[in-house]
Formats: C-alpha cells, structure tokens, sequence
C-alpha cells in the first residue's frame, strides 16, 4: 500500500507542473493578467462624465500656442473684402487691420458691424510690440461709408485749397522795354570799336603811351 500511495503523489505531482506550464505558454502569447491595483488609461473619469486623456504636443520649434492664431500681419484687400460687405452706410464701423492701432502705426479699416468680432479674432497679438508713432494720415480724422456693397474708410482732412485760375484782373502785365518809334525793326549795328584799339588783335594801348601815328605814304 505505502508503494501505491507514492506512485500516486508522484503521479499527481507530475499532472500538477505539467498543467502550470500550460497556463504560462499561454499568457505568455498577450493575455497576462494585468498588475494588482492597475487602472485602465482609456478614458479619465470626473465626476459623473469622462474624457479622452489630453493629447501630448509636439515640441516642434515655432509651434503654435493652443488657441492662438498666429496671425499678427494686417490682411490684405482679397481677405479684407469678406468682412466688409454692406447694404448702406450704418452697416459700418472703424477697425484695426492688424494689431496695433493707429496712433502706433497701424491702419484703420472699415468692416461691417456684424462682423468686427470675428475680424479682430484673425490676429494674435499678445506678444507683438508697435512702433508707437502715429501712421499718416493722422488718425481718428476718417469717415466710413457704404461703396458698391463694400464698407470703405475715407480720410476726412482738409485737402490744401487749389492755387485760383489765373484771369486777366489777377495776371499782371509783364514790363516791355521802351523802343523809340521806327527803331523796333532795325538791323543789328555794332557799336564802334574805341579809338584806342588795335584792330589787328583787339588790345587796347594804353592811353600814357599813345596811340601809333597814322602812316602816310
């Protein structure tokens, strides 16, 4: 008997590390048990809902902040035309096309009032540092109105007041030199050589020397 006992012990200790071995092959293929305490990293749970897990950024050099848009440049005339559709002139109002206004050089602009929101939410200009001298033409001096359906800013200064149209009472007559009556048409005289000058070459003896005798033959 104390024989077949032990043939038996053995015999089920043999099935007990042959079935252990099972076990472990077959976790071993993706399906091990997770960790004691461990929580599954799917979602995040606040409160009574949940969310996805944020999102990591890349580190990227010149990637943009969340929320910002980048854009700090003043739009141009094509991208511009899509804020300032209008009916009549109190559909528009004065922005800033850019980020600086226009005592710091910036460019005044006019939009419709409807969209002035969302035209100053195309720029980003949280970090942009203006010039601080006033654009020309001086601001605050321009009125909007409604053109063809598209809202437009007009400088309202002063322009310089034009020069009068000359007439006969504000021409004045120009001065004519006085010519004695029946000489206005005659020929060019030359006025005489001095009496003193040589005519072979021009030069004037001087009169302590006197003039060379006259040859007589």
């Amino acid at each position: 008997m104390s024989s077949l006992k032990k043939s038996i012990v053995s015999a089920l200790g043999i099935a007990a590390v042959v079935f252990c071995f099972s076990i472990h092959g077959a976790r071993a293929d993706g399906m091990e048990e997770a960790p004691a305490g461990a929580k599954p990293k799917s979602v995040q749970t606040i409160g009574d809902g949940t969310k996805t897990p944020p999102i990591r950024q890349s580190g990227h050099a010149g990637h943009a902040k969340s929320g910002d848009t980048g854009n700090t440049k003043a739009l141009g005339d094509f991208e511009l035309a899509k804020y300032q559709y209008c009916g009549r002139d109190s559909d528009c109002v004065v922005a800033i096309n850019g980020c600086c206004d226009c005592v710091n050089g910036g460019t005044e602009v006019a939009v419709n009032a409807e969209r002035l929101a969302a035209f100053e939410a195309r720029f980003d200009c949280l970090h942009v540092q203006c010039s601080h001298n006033p654009a020309n033409p001086p601001c605050e001096n321009g009125v909007v109105s409604c053109v063809n359906h598209r809202c437009r800013y007009f400088d309202n200064r002063p322009s310089a007041e034009p020069e009068p149209t000359p007439t006969p009472e504000t021409v004045k007559p120009r001065r004519r030199a006085k010519v004695a009556e029946g000489d206005a048409h005659q020929p060019y005289e030359a006025e005489p050589a001095p009496a003193n000058q040589d005519p072979s070459n021009g030069e004037v003896i001087d009169d302590e020397m006197g003039a060379p005798e006259p040859y007589y033959e």
